[in-house]
């Protein structure tokens, strides 16, 4: 981790700061190292982002040493610039400002041959993304993140999920119910499946999705979001998926086999469409007792609240393929009936043929 810094006269104020977060970085890379058997299989980059979640005042982008480190070379010299600028005019000047002003400056002088000058302006385009934030509509969000697989190879694909392989008898399937009859059926708007080909097994784990009001606040009566959650529980909890099974065959050291989450997530996000879009995991049964009145006396959740019991996307995403976390691993035939019940597969699909025509051919398209 020494090649985060880069000299050796760093003021001692700014020395401090950077060897706390760096204590910080490694103990939640070590804690989760741990909790999947393999204290390399988490790297600094992924425990910088639980960081992120967990501690977000020292972690905070605006602010952090370590995270600035992991921003390429361009980004942080507009933020360099724009800290300094700000200092002199007194006024705030981000990085997103100078980098518009030099892409504007770049295209007034545009003309017939100009190859280095538009290589320039691509250039500075991708570091103004590193930046640059949009709003994004739930359905939006939900389609970007079933495509991108928690970071692992492309498996392959069919109608309304993805496959990515975990390990040479394992692969994951994200299948997207929303916007479907499905979706209504079982509350879930993605669902999270972990086979293994060889026991013809499979563990799972239901996410709905719900975007933060502003400030950062999720109303009991947006979006129908209890109607949603009492179906997620209906069909997942009651039907025993959060259930140890006996002989179960799912490491010791785990979280509860909860099988069924709500994902509040931000809407504003990076428009970088290889990053998951930013939220939390709570489950279900964690949900209904956090509930509280607004000003106005209507049940909602706030940011805080949901930080002290949820864990974040990145977390999320490394602990489920790790089998630390979502439901038990029960038999896809079990899961096969399940869903014809709730009408994600229709009547005459079979689950296990998918699982085969995939493990037969992994380079399937």
């Amino acid at each position: 981790m020494g090649r985060f810094v880069s000299d050796e006269d760093l003021a001692s104020h700014d020395q401090k700061h950077l060897n706390l977060e760096w204590n910080i970085a490694v103990l939640i890379r070590d804690a989760f190292g741990i909790a999947i058997g393999n204290p390399d299989g988490i790297t600094y980059k992924q425990s910088m982002t639980a960081a992120m979640k967990l501690a977000p005042d020292i972690f905070n982008p605006s602010r952090s040493l370590l995270l600035r480190q992991e921003e390429s070379d361009n980004a942080r010299y507009y933020r360099e610039k724009a800290s300094l600028l700000t200092k002199r005019d007194g006024r705030e000047i981000t990085p997103v400002e100078l980098i518009e002003r030099e892409i504007k400056q770049e295209e007034e002088i545009l003309g017939s041959d100009t190859r280095l000058i538009q290589k320039n302006i691509d250039k500075l385009i991708r570091v103004k993304n590193e930046f640059d934030k949009r709003e994004y509509e739930e359905n939006e969000l939900i389609i970007r993140d079933a495509q991108l697989g928690l970071g692992l190879p492309d498996f392959g694909k069919g109608d309304r999920f993805y496959d990515f392989k975990v390990s040479q008898d394992r692969f994951m399937r994200i299948r997207m119910l929303h916007p479907t009859k499905a979706d209504k059926e079982t509350g879930a708007d993605l669902l999270y499946e972990h086979y293994s080909h060889n026991k013809r097994m499979v563990r799972v784990a239901a996410i709905q999705y719900k975007i933060w009001e502003p400030p950062d606040s999720l109303y009991a009566s947006q979006s129908n979001v209890r109607a949603q959650l009492e179906t997620l529980k209906k069909v997942f909890c009651d039907n025993n998926l959060c259930k140890v099974a006996v002989g179960s065959t799912s490491n010791f050291y785990r979280l509860p086999h909860c099988a069924a989450f709500l994902r509040p997530t931000d809407k504003l996000q990076s428009k970088t469409a290889r990053l998951a879009s930013t939220g939390y995991h709570l489950p279900v049964c964690r949900v209904a007792t956090m509930w509280k009145p607004s000003q106005q006396g209507k049940p909602m959740l706030t940011v805080e609240d949901v930080r002290a019991e949820a864990i974040s996307h990145q977390v999320f995403d490394d602990l489920f393929n790790a089998d630390k976390l979502g439901s038990d691993w029960i038999a896809t035939k079990d899961l096969e009936q399940l869903y014809q019940q709730y009408k994600v597969l229709d009547r005459n699909d079979r689950i296990i043929f998918q699982c085969q025509a995939v493990a037969a051919n992994p380079n399937a398209a």
